[in-house]
């Protein structure tokens, strides 16, 4: 999959489209929300029988007028292999709605740090990429105690190994007790090749 580079100066790219407008108590809301560790079952990790750890933390943001959130995901619990490791960007605009940028760090030993040093970004001049493509941005809504996220098929469009086409769908509900998560993948014409079809989210409970 082809990734289009980009550096920390050019990250804050948001201005979507939306009937749903937020305001900064939403986003302190749902950021505040989001940070914390939770911990799937075993059969709802990606090996059989290996649950994963994630831990999400604010850090400190490069760029003016966005809010920044570090996650990280590891097989078995919180010291186990990496599986995925992200940065969340989200416009502090008040006028806009609430859309979040997934990143990707060029070296994922370095970024470790920011667990434990959330300044560390800044401080290092770091260069990230688009975790998929630009049009694969997740949109927040209120939903009842907490709030849901979805990238839409419609738009995030990536192309696979093969040269194939392919629709890719998310949706994140973030509530005091858990995640709930699910991801699908449709190929051009919108038929699954992968992910859950009664769109029943996974659980993850959390535990700090």
């Amino acid at each position: 999959m082809r990734h289009r580079f980009i550096t920390i100066a050019v990250v804050a790219i948001f201005g979507f489209a939306s009937e749903s407008h937020g305001d900064t108590r939403d986003l302190q809301q749902l950021t505040e929300l989001l940070v914390g560790d939770y911990y799937s079952a075993a059969d709802g990790g990606v090996r059989a029988g290996r649950p994963i750890y994630m831990r999400i933390r604010t850090i400190a943001a490069p760029v003016a007028s966005t809010v920044a959130l570090y996650a990280e995901m590891r097989h078995d619990g919180v010291a186990g292999e990496l599986y995925r490791q992200r940065v969340y960007l989200f416009d502090s605009d008040p006028t806009a709605p609430i859309a979040m940028q997934a990143l990707v760090f060029d070296d994922q030993l370095q970024a470790m740090g920011l667990i434990d040093d959330p300044d560390l970004w800044v401080r290092s001049g770091w260069t990230t990429r688009l975790a998929l493509v630009e049009g694969c941005e997740t949109h927040w809504v209120r939903e009842q105690d907490g709030f849901m996220g979805r990238v839409d098929p419609e738009t995030c469009v990536i192309t696979g190994k093969r040269g194939d086409r392919r629709r890719i769908e998310s949706k994140t509900l973030i509530t005091p007790e858990y995640i709930g998560q699910l991801e699908k993948g449709y190929d051009i014409d919108g038929r699954v090749l992968f992910g859950n079809e009664t769109d029943e989210l996974y659980v993850w409970p959390r535990v700090k």
